[in-house]
């Protein structure tokens, strides 16, 4: 098989010449020879429809530089050059073709219009014309040379030229003609994986009539490359006017959130739309992929605040530019339990103020009763200092710049409740006098509050040890410390009582609890 990317059609083709040879080699050469002849008379028939197609392409290109002047006058040159490049490369071969054919080559019947080669089945004036081994004349490297040359220059033209800003083409027009030519050189491989070249296989192991048809062949898949590039060019002179194939109703409003006692506003017009304008579309400095006219433009919605949109479009030399703002929010529920609104003297209250529809940025929150600290992003620290009630209302900046108050809730102040006094880890109740006698400090703990990290401290507190036998001792305890050895007069029956307890916290200044630690010391 050939290697190199090769279209279907071209590997039928040499599937055909493969399987002439193999017949040949069988002498089955009447027929075959026949077949070969018919074949070229084909080939030869097509390329006459061939050449007056790509004269008539130069000529409508032509017609465009008498209608649009300068413009179409760069794809005009290169479509000249395209027919220049063909008829070289036709020239050539219809040389190389009379010289493998020779004085008197054609005086066979006359078949089909055309007279059959003289020795169709001769097998060694050409081969020696075309091979580079055993003293051959080499010329099938010539051929192929040209034919490769030729190629590169057709497909060129479809390149264009940096700074050159006359020549405007779309780059998928190379691509195309690049990727589906058939006028390819690819080498063959034999079954036991042995390279064959190209000029051996179909100009050298074949029969005169088989190499003089695949001349022709070539001959006309130069000229279908050729037309490719003209049709290209001829597309490309108008490629970057706008044609408008289609009218869309459009609706644009500033958000499609709308808040009870505000108008819904949209601009609504009729657009006139290009699904096969070429345009390049930039957002946020990134390309964006174009389908029938319309960049689909996509984007994660991360977190919650404003995100910007903002880029190009480009057609040609002209730019156009963009820049919208969209807003995401995260998904919630606004659940509240109306008995648990409460604010608590002392302590930096959490509050979070959000409006749905409105971005966290255009939300202002207010209070009475109390101050608040704005932490951004819809955040908030309350404090308030005293009273029964405070009140948290929210205003919102509108699209159209007015302000609109959003409502408010009502909270209850509350102190933070006592904390719990505990004699090291004891609290109220019964301990061993050996555990009580190891104890060295009283503190206060604030259980089962729903803040987190809210701590007290203890100031000063009194320690009284009631005996069965003897009359009580009293320890004071400056900042809860018990001084060494204090307690451990405590034996078994006697009550350790901790009272006049007074600490320093949230809402509380050395204050005095109200409760005690009661504890009976036990074996």
């Amino acid at each position: 098989m050939a290697g190199g990317k090769l279209s279907p059609r071209q590997k039928m083709i040499n599937m055909m010449y493969l399987v002439l040879i193999a017949l040949l080699a069988m002498n089955v050469s009447k027929e075959i020879l026949k077949a070969f002849h018919l074949m070229d008379v084909s080939f030869e028939n097509t390329g006459k429809s061939l050449k007056v197609k790509m004269k008539a392409g130069v000529d409508g290109i032509q017609a465009e530089v008498g209608k649009q002047g300068s413009k179409a006058v760069p794809y005009y040159n290169r479509a000249k050059e395209a027919q220049k490049i063909v008829d070289d490369l036709v020239s050539f071969m219809d040389k190389t073709i009379k010289e493998i054919e020779g004085p008197g080559g054609r005086e066979g019947d006359m078949i089909a219009g055309k007279k059959e080669l003289t020795k169709p089945d001769d097998t060694e004036k050409h081969a020696n014309y075309f091979t580079s081994e055993s003293g051959g004349l080499g010329n099938g490297i010539k051929v192929r040379k040209k034919i490769e040359e030729s190629r590169a220059k057709l497909v060129a033209l479809l390149k264009a030229t940096p700074g050159d800003t006359l020549f405007k083409i779309p780059a998928s027009f190379y691509e195309d003609a690049e990727r589906s030519s058939d006028l390819q050189i690819s080498d063959f491989k034999a079954t036991d994986g042995e390279k064959i070249t190209w000029q051996k296989m179909l100009l050298v192991e074949t029969p005169l009539a088989g190499a003089v048809t695949n001349l022709t062949r070539l001959k006309n898949e130069a000229m279908n490359l050729g037309n490719n590039v003209v049709g290209k060019l001829q597309q490309s002179i108008n490629a970057s006017d706008i044609k408008i194939d289609r009218m869309v109703a459009m609706v644009n409003a500033p958000s499609s959130y709308v808040m009870s006692g505000t108008s819904y506003e949209a601009d609504i017009l009729l657009v006139a739309a290009s699904s096969t304008a070429n345009y390049e579309i930039t957002v946020n400095g990134s390309p964006l992929a174009v389908t029938g006219g319309v960049g689909k433009y996509k984007a994660p919605a991360n977190g919650a605040g404003a995100h910007k949109v903002t880029g190009t479009i480009k057609l040609d030399d002209k730019t156009f530019a963009f820049d919208q703002e969209w807003t995401s929010f995260l998904p919630a529920a606004t659940i509240s339990a109306d008995a648990m609104n409460v604010l608590y003297l002392g302590l930096d209250n959490p509050i979070s103020v959000s409006v749905p529809g409105v971005n966290p940025s255009n939300v202002t929150a207010s209070m009475s009763g109390g101050s608040l600290i704005p932490k951004g992003a819809g955040k908030y620290i309350a404090k308030v200092s005293g009273g029964r009630e405070a009140k948290i209302s929210a205003t919102a900046k509108m699209p159209d710049g007015s302000t609109r108050p959003m409502g408010g809730i009502d909270f209850r102040i509350k102190r933070v409740p006592d904390p719990t006094p505990k004699l090291g880890t004891q609290t109220s109740g019964n301990s061993s006098a050996a555990n009580l006698n190891v104890q060295n400090r009283v503190v206060v703990i604030l259980d089962n509050f729903p803040f987190d990290g809210v701590k007290y401290s203890v100031n000063s507190c009194e320690i009284m040890v009631m005996h069965r036998n003897k009359a009580p001792d009293f320890v004071k305890c400056p900042g809860g410390l018990i001084p060494g050895g204090s307690l451990r007069v405590v034996v078994p029956g006697d009550k350790v009582i901790v009272g006049n307890i007074k600490v320093t916290g949230p809402g509380k200044s050395n204050d005095l609890l109200s409760s005690n630690v009661v504890i009976d010391a036990t074996k």
